[in-house]
């Protein structure tokens, strides 16, 4: 293996789309492994986070336009649990992710904390039954089943 090397991508317009520390394997092959900073198009911070040896490794951040932080994932080997969450930083969606790609059961809520849907995902796709719950107390209960994305069945 050799030394840790810089690696930039480039927006259209010239910005920095990424700044992502690499190194080559045995083979050649570029890996990345060590910190990895985005940007939007205009500038901006997009996200935060850490590669080892080419998988997503603790904490990644990812950021509004205004760089505040949105959502957040802890990865371990690549595998995450992962949180959007509202301005004031209440949770607004929570779920399981390999790479960014959903895996697992999701949850989505309201502002006011309440269960807004709930389901499941095998390859970032929707599959198996989704309930959606209303803001109300008590809440009223829609069910949808899908297969791999495709909408099968619905209450």
């Amino acid at each position: 293996m050799q030394g840790t090397e810089e690696r930039l991508a480039y927006w259209p317009n010239g910005n920095v789309q990424s700044r992502m520390e690499a190194r080559r394997n045995l083979q050649g092959e570029v890996i990345r492994d060590g910190r990895a900073v985005l940007f939007r198009e205009d500038g901006a911070l997009s996200a935060r986070g850490q590669f080892v040896d080419d998988l997503e490794q603790g904490r990644w951040t990812w950021y509004d336009p205004e760089g505040r932080p949105r959502a957040y994932c802890d990865y371990v080997d690549g595998v995450g649990e992962y949180k959007d969450v509202f301005p004031d930083g209440r949770t607004l969606r929570e779920g399981q992710v390999v790479g960014l790609r959903r895996v697992g059961h999701w949850r989505e809520y309201y502002p006011s904390g309440r269960l807004k849907l709930e389901g499941g995902y095998v390859d970032d796709q929707q599959h198996g039954e989704w309930t959606a719950y209303t803001d109300e107390d008590p809440p009223r209960v829609n069910r949808a089943r899908f297969d791999h994305g495709q909408l099968v069945e619905r209450d």
